[in-house]
């Protein structure tokens, strides 16, 4: 019970600073990076470690909330993965084997504009890519043989179901002629357009 009062003090005081320092951050630049840090300093100390984006929002250094292109002179650099280029071996040519390791996914460089203090954020590698099948011949041809073997099953209905096709085509009818009745008729919009 303690404890989750004692968590929800903490998440209560966490956005005071954050909304604080927000407040004033146009208006008292320096004031508004103490309020950030002393809130990145109250969650350290109560073992909240901040997420990617808080990380991308504050510098964890001087506590600035660093908004790209700014005129406070934060600056954001995209670093893509680096390309995989199969190159072409000759057989003659013996290359030592060495351990791959898993290729690292594409970084985001934050540089704080008050400070000058870096932060870097890198993302997880891209999932890997899944290619559907590419028919072959022989298959397309089964599946052609398949469509063909489908009607044979259908011309030997039973009585029951030429029963209920007859009839349906029966109804059809009926609604069509009386479509047909309706047409004839005048309405408002007829007259509206002469």
């Amino acid at each position: 019970m303690a404890s989750a009062q004692v968590m929800e003090h903490v998440a209560e005081t966490m956005d005071f600073l954050n909304d604080a320092s927000h407040l004033m951050r146009m208006v008292a630049p320096h004031t508004s990076a103490h309020l950030m840090r002393v809130r990145n300093d109250f969650s350290w100390h109560n073992g909240i470690s901040p997420t990617d984006v808080q990380r991308q929002h504050a510098c964890g250094g001087c506590g600035h909330i660093m908004i790209p292109g700014d005129t406070n002179g934060t600056s954001m650099i995209l670093q893509g993965r680096p390309r995989i280029r199969n190159k072409k071996r000759r057989p003659t040519e013996k290359q030592p084997q060495t351990i791959t390791t898993p290729s690292a996914g594409p970084t985001k460089v934050i540089s704080c504009g008050l400070c000058g203090r870096q932060t870097t954020v890198s993302f997880g590698p891209p999932t890997a890519a899944t290619r559907r099948k590419t028919e072959t011949p022989r298959e397309k041809q089964k599946k052609q043989a398949e469509t063909k073997e489908a009607p044979k099953a259908t011309a030997n209905a039973s009585s029951k179901k030429r029963a209920k096709n007859r009839k349906a085509g029966g109804l059809q009818a009926l609604l069509a002629g009386q479509q047909q009745q309706r047409s004839g008729a005048l309405s408002l919009a007829d007259f509206m357009t002469k």
